[in-house]
């Protein structure tokens, strides 16, 4: 996805949106990119490991249910997720989260 991130002619041609409900975004094809909205975003840095840390809140995930009159059901509850990142390496090069 970095590839067509500079390139928006072939990224047209090549990959197209499409959304999901619950402010969740996907978009390309495999490997495609994946966004939603998020809260109480931090970035830190251990200089002396060369590690960035970011952290999240994700929010709760809803859906409408049809079999229940279209009430929202809660799908996955809110939680705080965290990806730690070597400074040394390329973006995309993940430790764990």
């Amino acid at each position: 996805m970095a590839y067509f991130a500079n390139r928006p002619r072939e990224r047209r041609h090549k990959n197209k949106p499409n959304f999901s409900n619950g402010g969740r975004i996907f978009y390309g094809a495999n490997p495609y990119l994946y966004g939603r909205q998020v809260t109480d975003i931090s970035v830190t840095q251990r200089t002396d490991e060369n590690i960035e840390i970011i952290s999240w809140v994700e929010l709760p995930y809803y859906r409408q249910n049809p079999d229940k009159n279209y009430e929202l059901e809660m799908i996955e509850p809110e939680i705080r997720k965290e990806l730690l990142r070597p400074t040394t390496d390329p973006l995309g090069v993940e430790l764990g989260a």
